[in-house]
């Protein structure tokens, strides 16, 4: 029981599907004043009811810890029962906030609902494979169902409604924890969980208190990127192979509140390691050893880089590799392939270039443990964002085993790295550069020549912005929209084939190309003349 007067706030710990809130006065007993003196003594509980409350709702967690509410479930100024039903139409909800205007005895409140809760997380405990190993695939499969009411069946879906998104964790030991103790000189002294978890709490730093925890970021990755999948698709892990432990997050999502989706099974692939150890790093081909160990580029200029590659092998056993895949932050072009100490050229089988990939083959000179050369790969590139990372991974042409990701290190003793990183000064970014015309005349009669209107630019420094690409005639008429998408920092290039929006061809004279980019750092637009011509 309480006296209630002002706010009274409620974290229900997860978004539930509410409909229906009740709160009521004590059924007997009489009223006792407080320490305050705020209500009169000996009246009968039930009557003692507040007469007048609005409830509310919160959107998240921090409108909610700012006291900001959005959303009016209920307001009644002339309550005049005991108890208050607040209906309101079925909704996912967490945090609720229910004002008192004027003095009240409230003996419980109470939250209704129905349906299922829209989103469910799941973490894993730490999973042991055994031994350090190459990282696939997570493949789940679930089914969605839906159940409208308590006594009605659940109904399996044949069109599965149900989101799913996972993250992974791997690590070189059993937790992803660090704990400490303190010590007599009130320094921190690494322990083992169950020492730590035996150690007293104490606000103070006393010694043998327990320490704080903090996350292993030498023997962890970080949490990976959250990725989408449906039912039966798999999903790489992105997070570092070479690792024998694994934890994995993923999350269930439906949009209706009658609908679930219930987890079979969560397959994970991995096979055994190509290489004991595999390590990169990235610097520019005129500038091996840069200032402060950090490569440095001009954002959107490219350049050439080396990729250093090292292998170490404990084992004949390990199958070696012969192919290499490096990720880059836009398009890239192969320059060349270096093994050896010294490094000498070799020409590789073949290669694959690609939007943001290059794909290097050389089974004719497969790595093994004992043909162990270093590498490394030159290529042309730019970069588009404030730092960029170039991943890669080996792997057997043709193989069944699992790729390996490179992680940074000391691959070339003359290059001064030891990272994958390159980053990119945003001193006067132009977010919208780099724009090349490849014609401005356009004559689209099929012979192959000036058919269509290139456009080729640079987005940079830029997660996310709508691009839109349009045509108007020379009085300000739309007679085309190319493309209106959104995109990430990169290089791209827009086409215009002549063509109106009803696919027939424009008649023959001037027209104006403009390019606008909306972003959270403002908004950019570029136009150019073209001449249509028969």
């Amino acid at each position: 029981m309480a006296i209630v007067s002002g706010y009274y706030y409620y974290n229900l710990g997860w978004e539930l599907p509410i409909n229906r809130i009740r709160f009521f006065s004590p059924a007997e007993g009489r009223t006792q004043t407080d320490d305050r003196k705020r209500i009169t003594p000996g009246l009968p509980l039930k009557n003692a009811y507040p007469k007048l409350y609005e409830v509310w709702a919160a959107i998240d967690g921090e409108r909610f810890k700012q006291g900001q509410f959005d959303l009016l479930l209920e307001q009644n100024l002339n309550q005049t029962t005991r108890i208050a039903n607040a209906r309101f139409p079925t909704q996912p909800l967490q945090f609720i906030f229910i004002s008192f205007p004027e003095l009240g005895v409230i003996a419980e409140v109470e939250f209704y609902g129905e349906g299922f809760v829209q989103k469910s997380q799941y973490l894993s405990k730490v999973i042991d494979i055994g031994e350090p190993v190459n990282f696939g695939r997570v493949i789940p499969y679930f089914n969605g169902f839906v159940k409208e009411s308590i006594d009605s069946e659940p109904e399996l879906l044949s069109e599965n409604p149900i989101s799913f998104s996972l993250e992974t964790q791997t690590g070189r030991d059993d937790t992803p924890q660090v704990y400490s103790i303190y010590t007599e000189l009130r320094t921190e002294r690494e322990v083992s969980f169950a020492e730590w978890d035996k150690a007293p709490y104490d606000d103070y730093v006393r010694p043998g208190a327990q320490g704080p925890e903090r996350p292993d970021v030498d023997n962890w990755s970080f949490w990976s990127v959250p990725q989408k999948a449906s039912a039966g698709e798999g999903i790489e892990i992105l997070s570092p192979d070479n690792r024998q432990y694994l934890k994995i997050n993923f999350t269930m999502a439906s949009e209706d509140l009658f609908t679930y989706g219930r987890m079979d099974s969560l397959v994970v692939e991995y096979s055994p390691l190509l290489v004991d150890a595999i390590v990169g790093e990235v610097a520019l081909q005129d500038e091996p050893q840069p200032r402060g160990r950090k490569t440095e580029v001009p954002l959107g200029e490219e350049r050439i880089f080396t990729f250093d590659v090292r292998a170490d092998f404990e084992s004949e056993t390990k199958a070696g590799f012969d192919a290499l895949r490096l990720q880059t932050p836009g398009r890239v072009q192969f320059i060349g392939l270096e093994m050896g100490d010294p490094l000498v050229a070799v020409e590789p089988d073949s290669i694959a270039e690609k939007q943001g990939e290059l794909i290097v083959y050389f089974p004719s000179n497969r790595i093994t443990a004992a043909d162990n050369r270093p590498l490394r790969l030159l290529f042309k590139t730019g970069v588009f964002s404030f730092n960029a990372l170039f991943q890669g991974e080996i792997f057997v042409v043709g193989g069944e085993g699992q790729p390996q990701s490179i992680e940074p290190g000391n691959a070339n003793a003359e290059v001064s790295t030891n990272s994958i990183e390159v980053l990119a000064p945003s001193e006067g970014l132009d977010v919208l550069s780099a724009l090349d015309v490849g014609s401005t005349v356009v004559t689209p009669n099929g012979d192959g020549r000036n058919d269509t209107f290139e456009l080729a630019y640079s987005l940079l420094g830029v997660q996310a912005s709508q691009v839109v690409f349009e045509i108007y005639d020379l009085r300000g008429r739309k007679v085309r929209t190319i493309s209106a998408d959104s995109r990430s920092e990169g290089r791209y290039v827009e086409e215009w084939d002549g063509r109106g929006e009803g696919s027939g061809l424009v008649a023959p004279g001037l027209y104006l190309a403009r390019l606008s980019v909306e972003t959270d750092a403002g908004d950019f637009t570029r136009t150019r003349t073209i001449a249509v011509a028969y």
